[in-house]
């Protein structure tokens, strides 16, 4: 396997967990039955809150986006808990723990420790981690997945570990600012320099969290 296929593979294996993980990132509970339309929605362009580096052949980077997205779907921050909590049974291939009661920070939060299985042009990798969704149901919603273990093989094994975070807060008049970031520390394939190597990367990774807010639209 090349270092152009197993970088592919990798950023499968990140978007396919956040699709199992939520569905349309920016407002996950907005049916087919309610598009949004492009005065609906807004992103602003995409930033690092952890600049990229490669360091001992390993590249870490933190990417975020900032959106706000009008909720026509209703429910609020409650209907949104409750549909992402409804996707844990059904996309994760083993719920190993959970659900629990616990505090992410001060917000009321339910854990659950997963596993989840990607299929990549028929590899299949698995990925374990950790999913903490709270809310106070008025104020702040976040849902934040943290990798704990990634299946050693087709190459998934150069993926280190990877943390996702969504968080949705109310402005009012039924609009909500949503923030989205992704960090990844992924191991650097033989054969490639440093700098193509964080250029490829950071390229892909950007790629990935724009296409987020596309989904918002077109879910």
């Amino acid at each position: 396997m090349d270092w152009l296929a197993i970088i592919k593979l990798i950023i499968t294996v990140l978007s396919a967990v956040l699709s199992a993980l939520g569905g349309s990132p920016l407002f996950p509970y907005t049916s087919s039955q309610h598009r949004l339309t492009s005065d609906q929605w807004a992103c602003g362009e995409v930033y690092w809150t952890m600049a990229p580096t490669v360091r001992d052949k390993h590249f870490t980077g933190t990417v975020a986006l900032d959106c706000k997205v009008q909720g026509i779907g209703g429910g609020g921050l409650a209907g949104l808990e409750a549909h992402l909590l409804q996707q844990v049974p059904n996309v994760a291939r083993e719920i190993h723990t959970g659900p629990v009661k616990e505090y992410l920070g001060w917000l009321p939060s339910t854990y659950h420790e997963l596993s989840y299985e990607v299929d990549s042009d028929g590899d299949v990798v698995e990925i374990r981690g950790e999913s903490h969704i709270a809310t106070d149901k008025h104020s702040e919603l976040r849902s934040l997945f943290r990798s704990t273990e990634i299946s050693k093989q087709d190459g998934a094994e150069y993926l280190k570990k990877f943390i996702d975070e969504l968080t949705v807060v109310p402005m009012g008049d039924g609009w909500f600012s949503v923030h989205m970031k992704s960090g990844s520390r992924v191991e650097k394939p033989w054969g490639m320099s440093d700098s193509e190597f964080k250029k490829e990367i950071s390229r892909q990774l950007e790629e990935r969290i724009e296409s987020r807010q596309e989904g918002a639209v077109n879910d």
